[in-house]
């Protein structure tokens, strides 16, 4: 999931659904390091 400005909640949900927050900084992408214990959904 990315997004410009991503609000705690939402990205406390999104690695509920196993998936990874990138934000976009200016030009750039940003990995947003998962929370300890997270393990990414498998497709």
């Amino acid at each position: 999931m990315a997004g410009g400005a991503v609000d705690p909640e939402i990205k406390k949900y999104i690695y509920e659904c196993g998936l990874f927050v990138l934000e976009l900084t200016g030009e750039s992408v940003h990995l947003i390091p998962p929370p300890e214990g997270f393990e990414p959904k498998k497709w």
